[in-house]
């Protein structure tokens, strides 16, 4: 539902043409009815379950990637300052990893700190510079996301990075080859839609940064 506002939004800016304002309404009077379950905070748990964003499933926790996309979704649409959408960039910064980037949404389990993953820190990134946020927590996970990809990422987190770097004007001549190589094996292969989609947005992300 995030992606699809997203998208209905993005045609009416570029287009002018507002066939799917019925749809964003419904949709976005939909979303915040919509949120993750939570729960008081545990000792055990390092990150805060009693904030609120959204999940992949109803009446499931809150979780990082869903709540991201509703999140940048909600800046777009211009409810940036709605409560929902400020707890939920409150609950994305505090989603992150104390060394720097993001994964599915733990953090700290049992003491251990958790591995940070390309994609997700890739989506958190892209949705909180939305709000032009700078924080340390930012700039840490900025520098894990440019140090993991490499020409073996692949095609969803490599994607997906890149949005994330060049929302914060980050990208390097190195990232833009990795790029490069990863889309001419796509148009040399079959390639599914949904990657071709993906590299379409990246390489728009790195053309604007």
């Amino acid at each position: 539902t995030a992606l699809a506002m997203l998208a209905w939004h993005r045609w009416h800016v570029a287009t002018g043409d507002n066939r799917y304002g019925d749809s964003i309404e419904r949709a976005l009077a939909w979303t915040l009815t919509q949120q993750g379950s939570t729960s008081p905070r545990k000792p055990q748990i390092g990150h805060d379950t009693t904030l609120a964003g959204w999940s992949w499933a109803a009446g499931t926790h809150s979780w990082l990637e869903p709540t991201a996309f509703f999140a940048r979704a909600g800046v777009e649409l211009g409810m940036g300052s709605h409560p929902r959408f400020v707890e939920a960039r409150r609950l994305i910064v505090d989603r992150s990893l104390p060394s720097g980037g993001w994964n599915y949404g733990n953090t700290i389990v049992l003491g251990q700190e958790l591995l940070p993953h390309i994609q997700p820190t890739g989506i958190a990134l892209w949705s909180l510079a939305a709000n032009d946020l700078q924080s340390d927590k930012i700039e840490t996970s900025l520098r894990y996301l440019s140090q993991a990809i490499d020409v073996r990422t692949t095609t969803a987190s490599l994607s997906f990075a890149l949005m994330g770097l060049a929302a914060y004007q980050r990208v390097e001549l190195r990232h833009r080859q990795f790029l490069e190589r990863l889309s001419e094996r796509a148009l040399g292969r079959a390639t599914s839609t949904y990657h071709l989609a993906l590299l379409t947005l990246a390489n728009h992300a790195l053309a604007d940064s």
